[in-house]
């Protein structure tokens, strides 16, 4: 669909911009990058679509990207809402992911 293909081109734009920041060896231009389900360097680790394990059962554990840094992780999950939607989407966002705090 439409809006797949939307969130699919902002989470590699966003995954490239990630690899470029962390001195990680990628396409030249982001629309040629193509994230690999773990990406890695001394710094970070870059994980695309992966499934995080937990002691206990989630509904919701496999973020669009996950950015495992020495003592941080940050979840990212992309939304395209529309912008009637934004406050509505964030909120959800950040509710589907509490239990892996």
């Amino acid at each position: 669909t439409d809006y797949k293909l939307r969130h699919n081109s902002v989470a590699q734009m966003i995954h490239w911009n990630l690899c470029k920041n962390y001195n990680i060896k990628t396409a030249t231009n982001w629309w040629e990058h193509k994230p690999e389900k773990v990406t890695e360097n001394q710094m970070v680790k870059i994980l695309w679509d992966f499934h995080i394990q937990t002691d206990k059962v989630l509904l919701h554990n496999t973020p669009d990207i996950t950015l495992v840094e020495r003592n941080k992780v940050t979840i990212i999950d992309i939304a395209i809402p529309g912008d009637s939607r934004v406050d509505e989407k964030k909120q959800e966002k950040i509710a589907k992911y509490q239990d892996l705090k």
